[in-house]
């Protein structure tokens, strides 16, 4: 054993001190910076993501709108002629004289939009033609025709009630009509004198067809209806304006004795076009709220009315396709004559309205729908001419982005339109 020296007594005893681990203020730095540049990575990621994701939601949005809209279209296109006529001024079935105002199953209207509903372009806003090109309409170089134009299509049929209405006595000398109350068909529309007299509207045309299946239209000038408290109403009797002619020796076209079992269809119109619904409608017609009605928004309006075709009042609008774009209607027409053989070719109306309707077998429907707010991520490429709509300038003319777009095309039967003898 060592002894110890004299230099230790009364002193401590020096040891190395352990070196302590640590970061250098350079190294800290570094890591700063290297965690800034990873957490900005991920939420530049977790940002892009989320708005792919919200992108593809409001595309997916506008595809299920898209659907919805055609499956309406289709709905009325069946309705079509339905306890009506295909066209009044060559069915066979309609009594000679016939009506004045032409009763037609379909027009097609494939022309500048008129100004016959409140404002410019049916209730567009002039600012939509503003843009050049308009981000609506003209979008492709070279449209100088109405190719680039929304179409307008017009429905006529028994649109307010599927229900076909059976007479107890008609009285051609005082114009009346009473309906037979204990029917199925007029119990079902009128479980209350509410429904009843929505349905007998005055000013609204009625078919009244004889047991034979002869047809005359005339007008309800009135309608009365009584409804005991709790109980199905009882009676109903129309007022018409017009002739019901009776039938003769030398015509079977009329009605038949008291015309008991006469049929009575009342008719009304449907109407699809690219507008606005005016800002005097309720905020629920118009759109999904107050910012959106702006002077850039364009609808698929479905517009309810009452004949004629031209000039008829207007019952009621509702949009049909939020944010729609472009509606394009081809007719499948049948040109070979009577008895022959089909020839089906497909037209697209240049006039501003149909002469044949009956020739009308099925119609080719394309509608196109916008998101609702441009996507950064997705350029404006302008539609070349005869091309389909695929983005769409929403902020300004000279915007870099677009909204995009996205269509649907059906061919859509129009099984009332093929009556007897056409």
């Amino acid at each position: 054993m060592r002894a110890p020296t004299p230099h230790s007594f009364g002193r401590p005893v020096r040891t190395r001190r352990a070196r302590v681990a640590g970061f250098s203020l350079l190294e800290l730095m570094l890591a700063v910076v290297a965690g800034g540049f990873l957490i900005s990575a991920v939420y530049f990621a977790s940002s892009r993501s989320s708005k792919t994701f919200q992108e593809q939601q409001r595309i997916a949005q506008t595809q299920l709108s898209l659907r919805a809209a055609m499956e309406q279209i289709r709905a009325d296109a069946a309705r079509a002629g339905f306890l009506a006529s295909p066209n009044s001024t060559t069915d066979p079935f309609v009594c000679v004289p016939r009506p004045t105002n032409r009763i037609q199953a379909v027009r097609l209207t494939n022309a500048p939009l008129p100004t016959t509903v409140s404002g410019t372009y049916r209730g567009l806003p002039a600012a939509l033609m503003a843009y050049n090109p308009p981000p609506i309409f003209r979008t492709a170089p070279g449209c100088a025709d109405d190719s680039c134009m929304p179409d307008v299509l017009e429905l006529v049929g028994s649109f307010d009630s599927p229900e076909e209405f059976h007479a107890q006595w008609v009285n051609t000398s005082n114009r009346q009509i009473g309906l037979q109350s204990w029917t199925q068909s007029f119990r079902r529309a009128c479980p209350t004198a509410t429904d009843c007299n929505a349905i007998f509207a005055p000013g609204r045309w009625i078919r009244v067809a004889n047991t034979s299946g002869f047809a005359q239209f005339v007008q309800i000038q009135s309608f009365s209806v009584t409804c005991p408290a709790g109980a199905p109403c009882t009676a109903g009797t129309i007022v018409y304006t017009g002739t019901l002619q009776t039938t003769s020796a030398s015509t079977a076209c009329g009605v038949t004795g008291l015309g008991t079992g006469s049929r009575i269809g009342v008719l009304s119109g449907v109407r699809y076009f690219i507008g606005q619904v005016p800002a005097a409608l309720s905020l629920a017609n118009r759109g999904t709220s107050a910012a959106d009605n702006t002077a850039t928004k364009s609808d698929l309006i479905r517009e309810r009315f009452s004949l004629p075709i031209v000039g008829g009042p207007v019952l009621g609008m509702s949009i049909a396709l939020e944010y729609g774009v472009e509606f394009d209607v081809r007719f499948v027409v049948n040109t070979a004559p009577n008895n022959q053989p089909a020839n089906l070719v497909v037209r697209d109306s240049a006039t501003s309205e149909t002469t044949a309707p009956e020739d009308v077998r099925s119609m080719i429907v394309r509608v196109s729908a916008r998101t609702r707010d441009e996507d950064d991520m997705w350029p404006f490429v302008p539609r070349g001419v005869g091309q389909p709509l695929t983005s769409l300038r929403v902020r300004a003319a000279d915007s870099a982005n677009s909204a995009r777009v996205r269509s649907m095309v059906s061919e859509i039967a129009l099984p009332n339109l093929i009556g007897p003898g056409q």
